[in-house]
């Protein structure tokens, strides 16, 4: 694809939303130096806010939007550089699928994340909450920095409105949560999928412009939902750690079944279950407390950035095709 396509001059916005996995335990030295340097060649850039309201630790968050580095994320609770899963993500669109009909390497990418360790969607992320208030807030401080810096939008109005066009048409929403619903109550288990259904569409609503008089444009992504498949280290000599596993594979159940309600109720809303590859050399690794190890990271992050690229694919062929 040429440097001089339209697609190439379109932001591409990842929202990624969660607790302890999406904050991220990865060791920054065991990131591959092939994939630092393939990002260094790239416009990658991040902002974040982690552990905000969390029990695990102090919140942390970066001054403004940052090239992407192995240090450009500093966990407080942990009181070192780390890293999560959009590292994964930035190795399958600039290396794994990058090139003629994969993504387009030109293309600026805007990664704004928000989590938080130990947080359940029944009881720390329902709409209206401080954490979903803190999300909106970021998102929207974010985009309108793209908007100004990027963009080139000039006064208020103009930022506004170049914000929203950002919002429904070059941006996907990332989400990898679960694990405290999973070890929480029967309620809270049972009632995750009427839950994650009200965060999707509360989150559009807050988000996305609601004005039906302005057509989306024809290469629009429409702000695509992308959950993740949730996994946890699994000991089979204990019965907490089995029993644990059944809850986790219940969330992922009313995960699967809430896209598939969404996009029953509205096919212009693209909700994906983001499922693991059913195949022997791929398998996820762990800290021993369980959390996703640096490998195991990059491996969640390749793969929600699978299930998104088509998607995105798509909106830079049509792009260019205008």
């Amino acid at each position: 694809m040429s440097d001089n396509s339209v697609a190439c001059r379109r932001p591409l916005v990842c929202i990624l939303v969660g607790q302890s996995d999406m904050v991220g335990r990865g060791i920054i030295d065991e990131l591959p130096d092939s994939l630092v340097e393939a990002v260094r060649c790239c416009d990658w850039r991040y902002l974040y806010v982690i552990d905000r309201g969390s029990r695990e630790g102090a919140e942390s968050r970066s001054d403004g939007f940052m090239p992407l580095t192995r240090t450009s994320q500093y966990s407080e609770a942990g009181e070192r550089h780390s890293f999560g899963p959009e590292w994964g993500l930035a190795e399958q669109l600039t290396i794994v699928q990058a090139g003629d009909g994969g993504f387009d390497r030109s293309r600026p990418v805007f990664i704004i994340k928000f989590a938080s360790g130990s947080t359940s969607l029944g009881k720390d992320w329902v709409p209206g909450g401080e954490l979903f208030k803190g999300l909106v807030e970021l998102v929207q401080k974010g985009t309108r920095v793209i908007a100004r810096e990027f963009c080139g939008a000039a006064c208020d109005e103009e930022i506004q409105m170049e914000s929203s066009r950002i919002l429904r048409e070059d941006t996907v929403f990332f989400w990898l949560q679960g694990h405290s619903d999973a070890s929480g109550n029967a309620e809270m288990r049972k009632g995750y999928k009427d839950n994650f259904i009200e965060f999707v569409l509360s989150i559009r609503k807050a988000l996305i412009p609601q004005d039906l008089s302005v057509a989306p444009a024809p290469h629009a992504l429409n702000f695509p939902f992308v959950a993740s498949e949730l996994d946890w280290l699994l000991d089979e000599r204990s019965k907490s750690s089995v029993r644990f596993a059944k809850r986790l594979k219940e969330i992922n159940r009313s995960i699967e079944e809430a896209c598939e309600i969404l996009k029953a109720r509205s096919p212009s809303i693209p909700c994906i279950f983001a499922s693991f590859p059913r195949c022997e050399d791929w398998s996820l690794t762990y800290h021993a407390d369980g959390h996703c190890d640096s490998n195991g990271l990059l491996l969640l992050g390749k793969n929600i950035a699978f299930h998104a690229l088509p998607s995105i694919c798509d909106a830079q062929k049509r792009i260019n095709e205008a």
